[in-house]
């Protein structure tokens, strides 16, 4: 019987550009994978190019370091936490893989650097890893700025609530000329335009919230521009570093135009800077579990009052406005409205009509064409009413 014949695999890469490459995939790693074999890094070696690819089935990195010396081809698997743990406390310079061994008998990956060997034994065989690859199809692209502030905005309103998936993602509705990001919770919805032309329309998609945590993350993406394209269920993005394969949410999202009120009674404009004050203090005096608190709109003053019955804690504070209004009694959860405002200055538009309809706010954002926050009010109870 002839024995199988030793595979060499492996090249030497720098390392600044492997820490780079590795913090991509900070937020694609989970602490506990749905399968074990994802808690590993995919490297693939071929034609002098270190290829790496990281998933959670969810969302899929695919990235590459060019000039890799002494290339061998072929692929191993390492773990993400041990390896970047490794070249974040290695010295600059270069770092050399070897991966020796045979199918039958397995294969052993020795990484050298300046400080010496690290021996890593095969816990996973490569053909076990996820099947996953794109194909080049661009529908839009979208500006890194108004993307990152699109993504930041909607973020904050996505439900954590497993039970309503359609409402864990973030809404891409491309139609009628222009690029929208929608999400919401049930109780917040934040509607994000960018200036960016949709030049055709496709269909809206569901990106998980996980997408968003990825970019947000990845201070590295220094991209002008960020192509998308829709293929087959899955949204294929691309930077200028590394290709995002991400499975979009098979939940059908609410028809958020229906939601959103188009006439109003009331419209006032509000200093960000000094509601954000008065909600502070009014919270420290609202019920810790409602946060409940009410907004009284009389002439030309807006009065903010909270209380607490459990302990006899109670405030009332005033506004002067620029514009009178007929009197009207709406209440919220103070901490929602805080949350709403928190990454804006200047002024917002409040617009409203009723107590029990929902409120649109209309801060001005820095890179979008327009921003728009729906508030769900609460119905005032004792001692409001």
């Amino acid at each position: 019987m002839v024995a199988e014949k030793v595979r060499v695999i492996g090249g030497t890469v720098e390392v600044a550009d492997l820490k780079r490459a590795l913090n991509l995939f900070t937020k694609v790693i989970r602490e506990t994978p749905i399968v074990p074999i994802l808690d590993n890094v995919l490297f693939h070696f071929e034609l002098g190019t270190l290829h790496l690819t990281a998933s959670n089935l969810i969302t899929t990195v695919f990235t590459s370091i060019q000039e890799v010396d002494f290339c061998k081809t072929g692929s191993f698997l390492l773990p993400y936490r041990q390896i970047k743990s490794l070249v974040a406390l290695s010295p600059e310079g270069r770092m050399a893989f070897q991966s020796k061994g045979t199918e039958e008998d397995g294969f052993e990956m020795i990484i050298t650097t300046e400080w010496g060997e690290f021996h890593f034994s095969e816990q996973h065989k490569v053909i076990d890893y996820p099947k996953l690859s794109w194909s080049p199809i661009e529908h839009f692209r979208i500006g890194m700025d108004e993307l990152r502030e699109g993504l930041k905005l909607t973020r904050r309103t996505v439900s954590t609530d497993d039970l309503r998936p359609a409402m864990t993602g973030i809404y891409f509705d491309i139609a009628e000329g222009s690029i929208k990001l929608v999400s919401t919770d049930g109780h917040r919805l934040t509607k994000y335009e960018t200036n960016a032309p949709a030049t055709e329309t496709i269909l809206p998609f569901l990106l998980h919230a996980n997408f968003a945590d990825f970019v947000l993350h990845s201070t590295s993406l220094k991209d002008k521009e960020v192509s998308f394209g829709y293929r087959s269920g899955n949204a294929i993005v691309r930077f200028e570093n590394c290709i995002v394969l991400c499975r979009c949410i098979d939940a059908f999202f609410y028809n958020y135009k229906e939601v959103m009120p188009q006439s109003f009674l009331f419209q006032v404009s509000l200093d960000i800077a000094q509601v954000k004050q008065r909600l502070q203090l009014a919270m420290l005096f609202a019920n810790t579990t409602t946060k409940q608190m009410a907004f009284e709109f009389s002439g030309d003053s807006l009065s903010l009052s909270s209380e607490d019955l459990d302990y006899g804690f109670k405030s009332k504070q005033s506004l002067r406005l620029e514009q009178a209004l007929e009197p009207l009694k709406i209440g919220f959860n103070a901490k929602f409205v805080t949350q709403a405002l928190a990454p804006f200055s200047g002024s917002v538009t409040m617009q409203l009509s009723a107590p029990n309809k929902p409120v649109i706010l209309i801060p001005q954002a820095k890179h979008a064409k327009s921003v728009q926050l729906l508030l769900m009010p609460v119905m005032l109870g004792h001692p409001y009413q």
